[in-house]
C-alpha cells in the first residue's frame, strides 16, 4: 500500500512572489517583512498586513510552541527565531523531496503556505489574487515521487505560454 501525504505545505521565501512574477505585478504581490521585534508578517509590497507569518516544526501545534510564539509577539517580546532561520526543507522543493523519501512517503502533494491567504488578504482585488497565484503556479502543486524524480510538476513558467488557473 502506498503512503500518500495529501496536505503538505511549502513555505514561500520572503520575496518568492516578486522572484516569480512579472515586474508589472510587483505592486500587487505579497512579501514577508519583519516588525521591530523580528516577527515575520505578510505584506503587500512593504506594507504589513495583519497576517502573522509564523513557521514551525512538526509537533509545534500540539506542543503549544506556535501559541507561545504568538503570545510572545502579542506581548511585544523579541522574536526567539527569525523567518530566515527556517529549515531548508520547509521552503526548498529538493530538500523536501529528500525528507519525503526518508520518511517513507511514496507521494506527496505540497501546497503553498501563504499564497493560499492571498484571497483573504486582497479581499475583492481579483487581479492581485491572480498575480500571487500565478507566481506560485506552475512551481507549486508539486507532487513528489519516492524515486529519484518529481512527478506531476508542470513545466517552468518561462517555458510555458499556458496560464494555470488558481487552485
Amino acid at each position: 500500500m502506498a503512503i500518500i501525504d495529501s496536505d503538505g505545505h511549502v513555505f514561500e521565501t520572503r520575496n518568492f512572489w516578486r522572484d516569480h512574477a512579472p515586474a508589472k505585478d510587483h505592486d500587487k504581490l505579497l512579501s514577508i517583512v519583519d516588525d521591530e521585534n523580528g516577527y515575520a508578517w505578510l505584506a503587500i509590497g512593504d506594507q504589513r498586513t495583519n497576517v502573522f507569518a509564523w513557521w514551525g516544526e512538526p509537533g509545534d501545534w500540539t506542543s503549544g510552541k506556535i501559541a507561545r510564539q504568538t503570545s510572545r509577539q502579542v506581548a511585544g517580546t523579541k522574536a526567539d527565531r527569525n523567518y530566515d532561520d527556517m529549515p531548508r526543507d520547509h521552503w526548498d522543493v529538493e530538500a523536501r523531496l529528500a525528507h519525503i523519501r526518508a520518511w517513507g512517503i511514496d507521494q506527496a502533494i505540497e501546497f503553498p503556505q501563504w499564497t493560499f491567504l492571498a484571497k483573504s488578504v486582497f479581499e475583492s482585488d481579483v487581479e492581485a489574487v491572480h498575480a500571487n497565484f500565478a507566481a506560485w503556479n506552475p512551481r507549486g502543486r508539486v507532487e513528489f515521487d519516492a524515486g529519484s524524480r518529481t512527478i506531476g510538476r508542470p513545466p517552468s513558467r518561462r517555458n510555458s505560454t499556458q496560464t494555470t488557473s488558481t487552485p
